[in-house]
């Protein structure tokens, strides 16, 4: 009753996987790979595509059966076997499924060699054109779209492809060529017949190829003629032949008209299949004679008979002047010869029994015509030929045909991690997919990613850095947490990668999980015989709840939806059911969640915003709003910030570039969009320099409106005067450049851009961790605090110089040195030293003057 899809795989084994209810995807990796692959099951059709081309000449296919060969494909191996039926469709859409079914018989199935040879009823294709059929494999149904077929061979429709009853007064130079012409034979069309007459040979053939993979008819319906002469020689005499059969024109020859020995010649040679006749009258020792006879032969390549029946002889007379009916027919699929003679009235009264030609050095190249031929030899005498209707029709194109096996690729997206991918969980909502992973290398590095995966495939990536295999791991939705069973170190996870709590068992862990719906509870497992339980649901961080006493070793965990329950499974088959108290909200009157996390997405200009400070605000009323400090935040390459504990009610006010919006918090729209234009006036580019309290990292970024020649920039630490990180993109519209700082350190970040209007930016900003002692104007550019410090400097040195304080120049040291070490001015320790040490020389020498 159900239709079934198997992901195939080439290499490697199929390791995890996980599933995402809310878009129908799944994700799965391999043993000892980095990927994660991804494929949505809504919108990937579940078969393989088969195009089959007709690329055979002047081949038209209609309503006919078609054999198909299909070679060196071991991905169809998995499509049949003892259990497995196939269906072949030839549509396929997302709403009506597969419509209109493909009969079929499969005739052969090699998995060793993995081929296999269908025939199909009822295709139709015209020469270049091509069809694509669905092929799909069906576990559970009993009988396939299959039926047995009869000889393809027997009862067979044919189609005419070349008929022409010469009632057009002048050749159809589109359907027929003249032959070369010996003699003075001509050919004419006029009366309703073609009429080959004079001395010697003429002809024509058809423009339409025949093809060598096909059955051919060709009935012509013909008159010859012959009559001696009367002048009184003993040797007078007439003949009329012809010759009706397929050849090659590039490679036929002819043999002229001759009487030798009694025989009459005139016929195609060389790779030709013919019927020829011929009757003749003439006058021998003063008796009237007249002989007709008929021949079916094959010649091969040098002009030799391969193969001749044994002439019919209708005796004096029979075929002169009497319409007769010259019926061949041409099977390139057995590879036989067959013809029938008929009389007027439509009675058989020859046949030529079918012979083989597969035996013999026939060269067709692929350009086989239908051959009409008329020949004449008189002495005193009359002979002709006249053709009346020709009608060439064909039976079966059967294939070889040029089968393209469709790159079938389930696959949706892909992404890789950084370690070897050992545990994946898809929650049930949210659009986020946790990986833990490891590096294989000693120590082990461990990882857990948090991968945004909605329906048009991955996206953002935050990441948490641990060491050690993991044994397990669970995601709360919307991946708010996860936790990971760290060999013996449990450690939770924010959904921006950043760890909440971090706890050791006295045991290898063996189980995690985590509640789902809210991710406020979560329990572990341990070979020490114990559970832990872990919670934040009553403090604004996470805290062990409980620790079981020590018994059999733990073996599996999992927890209640909501965390108020916790099912322990032990190594003595035994199972214990704990409640833990959470659970207390009412999840279940359709209300929404507590707290979830907010993805905000940045646009600048139509552009994503990379690296741009978001300054947010919160507030639990609306009117008016009170606005307190929430966090800042950077967006990541993909122009986002998560709010990771977002309060449903609560108001945010996020600030870029002094441009506010407010964002009212709801877990049932937890993604929400800023965009920012920059002002005509000054906006063409923008450069920030960030020192973040709680990571130390210092970030320089500069954004343009437009690709620039070069951007550097640098970070200089202003305590040690050394460059701590320098970096050049080229014809790029943006930079962004960290490195790790030292809180007690202040650091100058310098930014040289040079643009393709010939425009040249440098600008240099000071950064440090934040302090009471901040100097007001602290986020001046540099430029100005040098001239604002050299200023007050000047004024205070003058002060004291009016004073004549002797004391005046140590003390300006000390105002110095205040300026350095609040970050206000990029004059280094050393100078200040320097000035200070001469100061106390000067006090000296002005002592000893004394």
């Amino acid at each position: 009753p159900y239709s079934w899809y198997e992901i195939p795989v080439t290499t490697g084994t199929w390791h995890k996987l996980a599933y995402q209810a809310a878009n129908d995807i799944l994700a799965l990796s391999k043993t000892g790979e980095s990927r994660v692959y991804m494929v949505n099951a809504t919108n990937i059709p579940y078969h393989i595509p088969i195009t089959i081309n007709n690329n055979l000449v002047d081949c038209r296919i209609v309503d006919e059966y078609v054999n198909v060969t299909i070679t060196n494909q071991q991905v169809f191996d998995f499509y049949h076997n003892d259990s497995t039926t196939i269906e072949i469709w030839r549509n396929w859409t997302a709403t009506d499924g597969y419509t209109d079914p493909v009969m079929f018989d499969l005739q052969s199935w090699d998995s060793t060699n993995h081929t296999a040879i269908f025939s199909l009823s009822g295709i139709t294709l015209n020469h270049t054109q091509s069809t694509t059929l669905l092929f799909q494999n069906n576990l559970y149904r009993t009988v396939s779209k299959s039926v047995e077929f009869d000889d393809p061979h027997d009862n067979l429709t044919f189609i005419p492809v070349v008929c022409d009853e010469f009632n057009d007064g002048v050749l159809n130079t589109t359907m027929w060529a003249s032959q070369p012409t010996s003699g003075q034979m001509v050919s004419s069309e006029s009366d309703g017949v073609l009429t080959i007459s004079g001395n010697g040979r003429s002809g024509i053939y058809s423009t339409y190829r025949l093809n060598q993979h096909s059955v051919y008819t060709m009935n012509t319906t013909l008159t010859m003629y012959a009559n001696r002469g009367y002048s009184g020689y003993s040797q007078e005499y007439g003949f009329g032949g012809f010759t009706v059969g397929i050849a090659d024109p590039v490679t036929v020859a002819y043999n002229d008209v001759s009487y030798t020995g009694g025989a009459f010649e005139g016929i195609l040679t060389k790779n030709a299949m013919i019927t020829h006749g011929y009757v003749k009258a003439y006058e021998d020792y003063n008796d009237d004679r007249l002989y007709s006879s008929i021949y079916s032969q094959i010649r091969d390549d040098n002009g030799t008979v391969a193969d001749n029946i044994t002439p019919y002889d209708p005796g004096f007379y029979t075929l002169n002047n009497v319409k007769h009916t010259i019926s061949s027919r041409y099977d390139f699929v057995n590879q036989t010869i067959a013809t029938n003679v008929y009389n007027a009235a439509g009675l058989l009264v020859y046949e030529v029994p079918a012979h083989s030609f597969a035996s013999y050095n026939l060269r067709f190249n692929d350009n086989l015509r239908m051959f009409i031929t008329g020949r004449a030899h008189t002495f005193s005498g009359v002979g002709w030929l006249k053709v009346d209707t020709v009608n060439l029709s064909m039976a079966l194109c059967n294939p070889p045909m040029t089968v393209t096996v469709g790159t079938y690729n389930p696959f949706a997206d892909h992404h890789d991690v950084t370690g070897v991918i050992q545990y994946m969980d898809f929650p049930e909502s949210g659009e986020w997919l946790a990986v833990a992973a490891a590096t294989t290398s000693s120590p082990v590095n461990g990882y857990v990613h948090h991968i945004y995966v909605p329906a048009s495939g991955f996206s953002t990536t935050y990441t948490a850095q641990t060491t050690g295999n993991s044994y397990d791991l669970k995601a709360a939705d919307g991946c708010a947490f996860s936790i990971d069973a760290r060999e013996i170190t449990i450690e939770i996870n924010r959904i921006d990668g950043v760890p909440v709590g971090t706890y050791t068992t006295g045991g290898s862990l063996t189980s995690v999980d985590i509640a789902m719906k809210n991710g406020l509870w979560a329990v572990a497992g341990s070979t020490d015989g114990k559970f832990y339980v872990f919670s934040k649901d009553a403090t604004s961080g996470w805290y062990q709840d409980y620790a079981s006493d020590s018994e059999e070793s733990v073996t599996c965990v999992a927890m209640s939806w909501r965390g108020e329950m916790v099912v322990v499974g032990r190594s003595d088959g035994s199972v214990l059911m704990y409640p833990t108290g959470g659970g207390t909200e009412d999840d279940d009157d359709d209300t929404t969640d507590t707290t979830f996390p907010a993805q905000i997405t940045v646009f600048q200009d139509g552009r994503l915003a990379v690296g741009k400070t978001v300054v947010i605000e919160k507030s639990e009323t609306s009117n008016p709003y009170t606005w307190t400090a929430y966090a800042t935040e950077q967006t990541d390459a993909q122009g986002k910030v998560v709010i990771p504990d977002a309060d449903n009610g609560a108001f945010y006010k996020l600030t870029v570039d002094e441009k506010e919006t407010v964002y009212a918090a709801s877990s049932t729209s937890p993604q929400f969009t800023i965009s920012v234009m920059t002002p005509i006036i000054n906006g063409q580019w923008e450069f920030e320099a960030i020192y973040d309290d709680d990571t130390n990292i210092i970030t320089g970024s500069y954004t343009d409106v437009e690709p620039a020649q070069s951007i550097t920039i640098r970070i200089v630490n202003t305590n040690t005067k050394q460059l701590v990180a320098q970096q050049t993109v080229y014809g790029n519209n943006q930079l962004i450049v960290t490195v790790a700082g030292n809180p007690e350190h202040v650091y100058k970040v310098d930014v040289d851009a040079v643009r393709f209007t010939g425009n040249q930016i440098r600008m240099s900003k000071i950064v440090h961790t934040a302090s009471i002692y901040n100097i007001p104007l602290g986020d001046l550019d540099v430029h100005m605090k040098n001239a604002i410090f050299t200023l007050i400097i000047m004024a205070v040195g003058g002060l004291f110089s009016y004073a004549h304080s002797t004391k005046g120049g140590l003390l300006l040291v000390a105002l110095a040195g205040g300026f350095a070490l609040f970050g206000f001015t990029t004059v280094s320790y050393a100078m200040i030293g320097i000035a200070g040490f001469v100061a106390i020389i000067s006090i000296l020498i002005r002592g000893t003057r004394r």
